[in-house]
């Protein structure tokens, strides 16, 4: 597994604070960290081995630099998509292990870890932690954080989309596919992960930035 984190020049001051909060919520988490930049401005991270930053010199938009970074940088057959404004505090590591093991089954192509944005259905019937995803649902290809069979993430992505068109439009794609195209999403009904979205609208959520600062111990969250 490897986490790929999009970010590009204007938004990328939020990925140190980011990493912070997930290496310090979930410390024992061994998957390599992947930063996908769109433009040179350079990220400031402590020495850290497990993570990597991939530089794009000119942003060519949220549906490129990811197909850029799958292309280029990610190795593994499964990732964790995690945008670069999600500040992580909390993990049930039970439930993360468990999607992790359902995302094995060739018939699972993607298990999303937010609860609060998947959609309620029946439970699964091999774990009832989980539900399935309806594909014709309008976020089928939420970009909220999930586990991604890489080849099926990256057949979804267009050049060229942004965030908004590649949820809309991707999830288009995905419901229109002709039929066994794609196989099984599934999404949890338990918290998995707890993560605030610092950015709200094109500005700045006023409580998650609070609680940002309030994590005041750590050198790089400036």
């Amino acid at each position: 597994m490897q986490i790929l984190l999009p970010t590009y020049d204007a938004y990328n001051f939020l990925v140190p604070s980011n990493i912070a909060c997930f290496r310090k919520y979930w410390p024992k988490c061994a998957w390599e960290i992947v930063v996908v930049n769109g433009g040179k401005r350079q990220i400031n991270l402590p020495s850290d081995a497990n993570t990597k930053v991939v530089y794009i010199p000119e942003d060519k938009n949220y549906g490129s630099n990811l197909i850029h970074a799958i292309d280029t940088a990610i190795s593994d057959e499964h990732i964790l998509i995690w945008l670069d404004d999600y500040l992580l505090y909390y993990v049930d590591l039970a439930v993360v292990g468990a999607a992790v093991e359902l995302l094995h089954d060739p018939e699972i192509e993607s298990v999303r870890l937010s609860q609060m944005y998947t959609p309620v259905r029946e439970p699964y019937a091999a774990d009832g932690r989980f539900t399935p995803i309806d594909m014709k649902d309008q976020y089928s290809f939420s970009q909220q954080a999930a586990l991604w069979d890489t080849s099926v993430f990256r057949s979804i992505l267009k050049e060229g989309e942004d965030p908004w068109q590649t949820e809309l439009v991707g999830s288009g794609r995905i419901s229109g596919a002709p039929e066994g195209t794609f196989h099984t999403f599934l999404g949890v009904l338990v918290p998995a992960l707890g993560y605030h979205n610092i950015l709200h609208e094109g500005g700045f959520d006023v409580r998650a930035t609070q609680w940002l600062l309030s994590q005041a111990e750590w050198p790089y969250s400036r």
